[in-house]
Formats: C-alpha cells, sequence, structure tokens
C-alpha cells in the first residue's frame, strides 16, 4: 500500500478535475478506478461515498427533488446525480424520470390553462359559463357589442363596460329583442331601443347608461342641439 498521509485532503477544482491537483501528481493517482486510487482514498472516503449515493438515490426516488437541486446540496453536478441513479437503481430513475416529466407536463397545462382563462376574463370580463349564457340568450351580442362600442368611438363617448356588462344589462333589461334596426324594421320606429348614457362626459359605464326608446334619445338630442337642453342624457 502506498504510503499516504490522510489528514492532507486534496484540492478540489471543479466537476471533471476534483482530484487533479499536487496531491494526486505527486503519487500518480489519475484512474479513480484503479486499486492504488481507492487505497490512497482510504475506505473511509468509500464509506462516504456510497452514503452520499445512498441519499441521491433515496431523495430522488421520493419526487421531491430535482437532480440539480440535489447535485447542489451534494457539491456535485447535474450529470454525476444522473450517472448515479443510472448505475444504482435504474428502474426506479427511469420511472421517477417519466413520473416526473408527466408531473412537469401537467402543472404546465394547468398553468396554461390558467393564463388563457385569465385572459378570457381580462378581455370579456367575465368567465367562459357566463360567456356562454350570455350568447345563449342573445346570439348575436359579440356583433352588436362591437357595433355599440364602435359608434360611441365615433361620437367621441368614453366606453367603460366590458362586453359581459354590457350583455347582461341588455338582458336584465328584458328589451334585447327590440334593440338596434331590428325592432325598428318589425315593430316600427317607436318600439325601438337603444343604449343611452346618462351623463355624456362619463360615457357607457356601468351605473350611466339606461335603455331609453329611440325616439326618446333623437328628441333629447335635439334638444340639446338646439340649446334647450344641458348636454345631460342621450
Amino acid at each position: 500500500m502506498l504510503n499516504i498521509d490522510h489528514n492532507v485532503k486534496p484540492k478540489f477544482h471543479g466537476r471533471r478535475d476534483e482530484f487533479r491537483d499536487e496531491f494526486i501528481v505527486k503519487h500518480g493517482l489519475f484512474d479513480r478506478r484503479s486499486r492504488a486510487w481507492k487505497e490512497a482514498i482510504g475506505d473511509h472516503a468509500a464509506l462516504e461515498f456510497a452514503a452520499r449515493n445512498s441519499r441521491i438515490v433515496a431523495d430522488y426516488l421520493t419526487g421531491e427533488f430535482t437532480m440539480r437541486e440535489i447535485g447542489m446540496r451534494e457539491g456535485v453536478s447535474h450529470e454525476r446525480v444522473r450517472q448515479i441513479l443510472s448505475a444504482l437503481a435504474p428502474d426506479g430513475y427511469e420511472y421517477a424520470r417519466k413520473t416526473h416529466r408527466e408531473a412537469v407536463k401537467s402543472e404546465l397545462l394547468l398553468a396554461k390553462d390558467a393564463r388563457r382563462e385569465a385572459a378570457f376574463v381580462q378581455f370579456w370580463g367575465c368567465d367562459r359559463q357566463r360567456f356562454a349564457e350570455i350568447l345563449a340568450v342573445f346570439p348575436d351580442a359579440r356583433l352588436r357589442f362591437k357595433e355599440n362600442k364602435g359608434n360611441a368611438h365615433t361620437m367621441k363617448r368614453p366606453w367603460k363596460m366590458t362586453f359581459c356588462e354590457w350583455a347582461t344589462f341588455w338582458i336584465e333589461s328584458g328589451k334585447v329583442q327590440f334593440r338596434g334596426h331590428k325592432g325598428m324594421r318589425q315593430s316600427g320606429r317607436s318600439s325601438q331601443f337603444w343604449m343611452s348614457p346618462i351623463d355624456p362626459a362619463i360615457g357607457y359605464a356601468v351605473g350611466n347608461v339606461r335603455i331609453v326608446r329611440v325616439i326618446e334619445a333623437l328628441e333629447t338630442r335635439d334638444r340639446r342641439k338646439a340649446g334647450e337642453l344641458l348636454p345631460a342624457a342621450y
């Protein structure tokens, strides 16, 4: 056996050159698989490596830690952890890796669905269930909402309502079937209803709109233009 002082610890240079220092060069112990290296490193260190490998295998098979996290804790690389797992527990490693990938994929899908749902709510103002309920009662609501919003911008009226707020207001008014030009063609101009802002300066916002007959809205607009009314309702 080589006469080596075990109190002298080799320096640590990184992942690939762990023991390539003056201590190793002095005794020519480049091959860590050789008997000389094993004798030089000592049984105590071998037991430490075995205990470390057992911890790595046990921690990874629990599914609570990734190879990178285990490697950072044990002071080895991600690749070295993979090699240890592949050598000591190949079946458990493959099963744990497959389970981990499925869990990560499931989490990514859930996060993607959550982002899509949040974007949907932000754009339409309600969730998909409420959106479907609105379309069941008011089939052309999306087109009419776009039309109403465009008219408001043309008249330079502020628009602060979401689609669901706008459609819900119409549905609760009970006059969905009489809104717009369709109602005028079927029942005449007096039966047509519009959504009108109470205060034009505030614009179309929840609490500042009402459903009025179109003839009333037009008369109010004409009187306001003639100076008979303050800019109030239209």
